[in-house]
């Protein structure tokens, strides 16, 4: 994966857009990771782009990242205040119990979550919390551009699990208590804008399908997407996971619950409730979060980045 985040670094923010669906995911994250005025590390930070935000409106962030090509891109965009760091999930380059809050977005099927969730655990203060946002698996079946790319179901519903098997890596990992609920969104793309997204590989997956599947997809798609355009239409949100179908319709706008309706039903957030232990949690609303760990430590220092071991 390394080498396609090298090759989109550029382009990624275009391809990937702070649409209207970004910005309820982030106010998901904000709202079910109780962010404000607290220490938060953002793992797989890409260009930045959360981390930014997570800053503008009050926390305190760090960003790490393993592509040095997006940390460019971050360090470019981050605010004063923001740190910005080279590293990976599975070992990252914090102090233990250094951070008050921690979030994933869309990063959990790149790592390996065992060694991934238990850094997170690691690297948070006692009554910590996570927040952990991915797709469900009925995303990945039911994305738009599964017609044209079939493999894509193979691989990603092998990247993508089920909530319950989730909650129960972040268990293992020494989460206290793992809560989750769905976020649906829906939008819609342009016949443009679909072919766009499609050529610039804006999903990793398409970069581990074979050349020729994915040539062949594209081809595909540009015969049967319909050739008038109009801008994308909007839809509503909903707390309820839904079906929303992808399907090209009328004047050639591309059906997507890419931000709004489709992710509606496959954005997954894995959530934990807060307290110090396992005994005595108290219940925290919404997604993906993964409240603190069960350890009591937290190393009073100033720099994050010494780790202890």
């Amino acid at each position: 994966m390394s080498d396609h985040f090298a090759s989109v670094a550029g382009r990624y923010d275009a391809l990937r857009p702070a649409d209207e669906a970004w910005q309820e995911v982030a106010d998901a994250i904000w709202a079910d990771g109780d962010l404000r005025g607290q220490r938060v590390l953002d793992v797989g930070c890409g260009t930045g782009r959360l981390a930014a935000e997570l800053a503008r409106r009050g926390a305190r962030v760090w960003g790490v990242d393993a592509s040095p090509e997006m940390l460019e891109r971050a360090r470019a965009r981050a605010p004063r205040g923001v740190g910005v760091k080279l590293g990976a999930a599975e070992r990252l380059p914090f102090k233990d119990g250094w951070f008050d809050r921690a979030v994933m977005r869309l990063v959990a099927h790149l790592v390996d979550r065992e060694r991934a969730f238990a850094e997170l655990a690691r690297v948070l203060a006692p009554r910590g919390r996570a927040v952990v946002a991915t797709f469900l698996p009925e995303h990945v079946t039911g994305w738009w551009g599964v017609r044209w790319f079939p493999g894509v179901v193979t691989i990603d519903l092998a990247r993508f699990p089920p909530p319950g098997e989730l909650a129960g890596e972040l268990e293992r990992a020494g989460f206290a208590s793992v809560a989750w609920r769905a976020l649906v969104v829906e939008g819609a793309l342009t016949r443009e804008e679909a072919l766009e997204r499609l050529r610039g590989r804006f999903i990793s997956t398409l970069s581990l399908l074979p050349e020729d599947d994915l040539a062949a997809g594209i081809e595909r798609a540009e015969r049967e997407l319909p050739s008038a355009s109009r801008p994308p239409s909007t839809g509503r949100s909903s707390s309820r996971p839904a079906r929303a179908r992808r399907r090209a319709t009328g004047a050639g706008a591309v059906r997507a619950p890419s931000t709004r309706a489709r992710d509606r039903r496959r954005h997954a957030w894995r959530r934990a409730a807060v307290g110090s232990r396992p005994a005595g949690v108290r219940g925290c609303p919404f997604p993906t979060v993964v409240d603190e760990p069960a350890h009591d430590r937290r190393t009073p220092a100033t720099d994050p980045c010494a780790r202890r071991r």
